[in-house]
């Protein structure tokens, strides 16, 4: 059964979303949520991956691992970890024991605790630390101390940290000669309009948006602007020539975080 859709217009207000063009378009991670689509030039010139907030899937930095083996990658998740996870499938076997849980959930978390041993080693590290602006303890850090870890000159970064993101703008800033582009999940961006479009303003003086896609997990404002957006971001200096790309949607690379759920088809200007 074919998806339904919802067509959306990008609000008159919001024209600066508008992607420009760059070629070879790919999308790195699993299908639905998970999934970011960006340029293969990233992918090319990346030479290290930041990725903040994986939660319980590393399929983009697994894609990125797979394309690159030898390229380094460093994941920061304080809320994730090898204890965590089997704790969680040791609570999903006794629920299933009495009677109460089922065996494709209880397989779910083992897999999940087991692919989580197998994948955070040699090149891929996960930090249990908190991503923050102003870090007040040895269990948070910031993104430039990060990115001084990492050790990369070009760096792609990934963020999907639940609203934090605008806390970090001005160290995505001060790090733009080091960050070869970005792959972000804005949220609550109905309530939060004037801090995401100053954020986004803010970013444009650095980097370029390559890429939209809408999020349906989210809701959608009156004027049409979903309340949850990944964004994709590439360095200025590898987009000087580039001009707007006519549509927003890629129907070959896009699709529906939620597939029980309409895909958030934006239209562009």
């Amino acid at each position: 059964m074919e998806a339904t859709i919802v067509h959306l217009r990008l609000p008159q207000s919001e024209r600066r979303l508008q992607p420009i063009a760059l070629a070879d378009m790919v999308r790195i991670g699993r299908d639905h949520d998970g999934g970011y689509v960006l340029p293969k030039i990233l992918v090319e010139e990346a030479d290290s991956l930041l990725s903040l907030g994986v939660y319980n899937d590393w399929s983009f930095e697994g894609d990125f691992q797979r394309l690159k083996p030898a390229l380094p990658i460093d994941c920061y998740d304080h809320t994730i970890g090898s204890k965590r996870f089997k704790r969680e499938a040791w609570v999903e076997t006794l629920r299933l024991a009495a009677l109460r849980g089922s065996i494709g959930e209880t397989r779910a978390r083992w897999a999940i605790a087991r692919s989580y041993e197998s994948f955070f080693r040699s090149s891929v590290r996960h930090f249990a630390k908190k991503i923050t602006n102003r870090p007040a303890s040895e269990r948070e850090t910031d993104l430039t101390s990060a990115l001084n870890l990492l050790g990369g000159t070009k760096t792609l970064l990934k963020m999907d940290i639940e609203g934090s993101e605008y806390r970090m703008i001005d160290q995505l800033l001060v790090n733009a000669n080091r960050i070869v582009g970005a792959c972000i999940e804005f949220h609550d961006i109905e309530p939060l309009r004037l801090v995401f479009d100053h954020a986004i303003d803010r970013l444009l003086e650095e980097y370029a948006i390559v890429h939209v896609h809408a999020n349906n997990f989210g809701q959608v404002a009156d004027d049409g602007l979903p309340d949850v957006l990944e964004i994709t971001f590439v360095n200025r200096a590898m987009a000087k020539a580039a001009k707007p790309r006519p549509t927003i949607h890629i129907p070959e690379l896009d699709q529906p975080n939620d597939p029980s759920r309409p895909e958030l088809v934006i239209q562009g200007h």
